[in-house]
């Protein structure tokens, strides 16, 4: 489930991302929980917008006309990722937008 999130998450950023940006994959370990970045190029998703983009159905106003998507991917990964007893955010800034999931770290296998 953790791959298909992460596909999901790289496969959106590309859809959206300008021309020719970069997609970045980023991890970092506070402990008991581990955080994965999805971080893109593409139009800053508004602050207005940020709250819903994880609910099915739903397509922001940057989406493209084509109909390209169903508006379920999103909500697809937050669906996986809490099924493993995670979370899933949105920060955006000027540069992009940066996705997260947040997941319990799992325990070292014992000997």
């Amino acid at each position: 489930m953790l791959f298909q999130s992460l596909s999901n998450l790289i496969e959106n950023a590309a859809r959206y991302s300008v021309e020719g940006g970069r997609i970045e994959l980023a991890a970092e370990g506070t402990g008991a929980r581990v955080r994965l970045h999805v971080l893109d190029e593409g139009p800053p998703i508004p602050a207005a917008e940020a709250p819903h983009v994880f609910e099915k159905f739903y397509r922001g106003a940057a989406a493209p006309a084509s109909g390209a998507g169903t508006g379920l991917g999103l909500a697809i990964v937050r669906a996986m990722v809490e099924l493993c007893g995670g979370r899933v955010g949105l920060t955006a800034s000027g540069r992009g937008n940066d996705f997260q999931i947040d997941l319990p770290a799992a325990a070292a296998p014992r000997p």
